[in-house]
């Protein structure tokens, strides 16, 4: 891995450290990953969680929950943990901030 001849502090970097660690969920360019859209997104009734629907292209549905602070990193994460893989492309419906129905 080219990472053992990187400097110190490019080790350091928080987007380098996330790779490293395992954290990074969103797949990048040329990475063989499940494509999702998201449906909706939507913060619960009390404040505390948002609520996301996440479409596979084979039509698969799956509801994701995680904190009111959540990232598109933490969208990612669950639904690759759901999907039982490293990591997974995300798309918006229709380019726009989705809206549950």
């Amino acid at each position: 891995m080219a990472l053992v001849y990187a400097s110190e502090e490019l080790l350091q970097d928080p987007v380098v450290l996330l790779a490293r660690e395992g954290g990074n969920h969103i797949a990048g360019r040329g990475v063989h990953a499940p494509v999702l859209t998201v449906a909706f997104l939507e913060l619960s009734h009390d404040g505390a969680h948002i609520e996301a629907g996440v479409e596979g292209v084979s039509g698969q549905e799956m509801s994701l929950t995680f904190g009111n602070e959540g990232t598109v990193g933490d969208l990612a994460a669950s639904a690759a943990q759901q999907r039982g893989v490293g990591t997974v492309f995300l798309c918006m419906k229709r380019g726009a901030l989705p809206q549950k129905p």
